[in-house]
């Protein structure tokens, strides 16, 4: 309580002749959540033996951010707000740096100025360095926003912008090609825990503009912006398209060519089969007109095992002979040894036009 007293009446001093020393106040920048260092070096030629010096870091020159006291740190007086967040380095206390070096800047340490009270005594408590303020220091926090999001509403018409966890308020802006845009008051949220600020905002467009959202951080006096077009076939949507459209394309025009292409040759292989069909009855007719035709002989030996074939079933069903195909030329041995037996066993019921093919052909074998 002693000590707290004594450094009460010692910074009301200092400020009186602090104040007619007009002191120049020194700006530094420090991000937040990160450390910065608040310079101070004495200019004096005097000796500085840090065993008998006083000196004391305040903010606003109210506050107590740090203390040394008689030779030695004594941090009771400190504010809260600073515990364990200030450090000095006592091993250059002897060459005057008196710099504190301030951790995990805060939100609330952004625009307070910083100053140092000192004294020093001699063996005998005789004052050898005058109460003094120094080292005045206005510290700014900031802290990088994100790069602008800005997507479009087709429905609403708007376009949207939006940027996170920076410090201070920024600056929003909307422009197109000719120049700014009128848009609503941003939205502006800060971050409970950390402080930091996010800004939403949105602007009217309209058909095919190109709409930039600028964010500008006045502290660190840094630009971001991010530009999109406000055309409903957006840039990178199209190859996408065509990435999934061209394979699905591919395909649908193979299965087409492969339907077409079965039912081409279904469709020349039934033709043959009729083609041959009527062949094969045009070579029956023409057998039948008689033996005199010779060029004709041919077919008629190739419909033979046919019409031997179909006897039974014509004798049983009573129906008119249908020629196949020529494929049952390969059971002609069998073809061989039915006749007889049809020929034997079918006579009276076999039609006459059957038996005179068959008369044709026994002749001409005979040959």
């Amino acid at each position: 309580m002693a000590i707290l007293i004594t450094i009460s009446i010692f910074l009301l001093s200092a400020q009186v002749i602090g104040s007619a020393q007009m002191l120049s106040h020194h700006h530094i920048i420090g991000i937040l959540g990160e450390s910065i260092l608040l310079p101070c070096s004495l200019n004096s030629s005097a000796p500085v033996v840090p065993a008998r010096l006083k000196f004391y870091w305040t903010v606003n020159e109210t506050i107590l951010a740090h203390v040394f006291y008689d030779g030695k740190e004594n941090n009771d007086p400190q504010d809260s707000f600073y515990k364990n967040r200030t450090e000095i380095f006592t091993d250059l206390l002897s060459s005057r740096n008196f710099s504190l070096l301030l951790k995990d800047l805060r939100v609330k340490d952004d625009l307070t100025t910083f100053f140092v009270f000192y004294r020093q005594e001699d063996e005998n408590s005789n004052e050898l360095i005058q109460k003094k303020k120094m080292c005045s220091t206005i510290l700014r926090v900031a802290k990088s926003f994100q790069k602008p999001v800005v997507t479009v509403n087709y429905e609403d018409r708007k376009a949207e912008c939006t940027s996170r966890g920076g410090y201070p308020e920024p600056r929003l802006t909307w422009t197109n090609q000719n120049g700014l845009l009128d848009h609503e008051d941003p939205q502006i949220t800060q971050d409970s825990g950390s402080g930091t600020v996010n800004i939403y905002s949105t602007v009217n467009i309209t058909e095919n503009q190109m709409v930039t959202c600028t964010i500008f951080n006045p502290t660190l006096k840094e630009t971001l912006n991010t530009t999109k077009s406000t055309s409903e076939v957006q840039e990178g949507f199209t190859p996408s398209i065509i990435g999934v459209t061209v394979p699905i394309i591919t395909v649908l025009i193979l299965i087409c060519f492969g339907v077409f292409y079965f039912v081409y040759k279904k469709g020349c292989g039934a033709r043959g089969g009729a083609t041959g069909a009527s062949s094969g009855a045009t070579g029956a007719s023409s057998g039948a007109t008689g033996p005199t035709d010779f060029p004709q002989l041919p077919e008629v030996v190739l419909l033979v095992p046919e019409l031997v074939l179909l006897v039974p079933e014509l004798v049983l069903q009573e129906q008119e002979v249908v020629p196949q195909e020529p494929e049952v030329m390969l059971q002609e041995p069998e073809v061989e040894i039915l006749v007889p037996e049809v020929l034997l066993q079918e006579t009276e019921v076999m039609p006459q036009e059957t038996a005179v093919v068959l008369q044709e052909v026994m002749k001409s074998r005979a040959f």
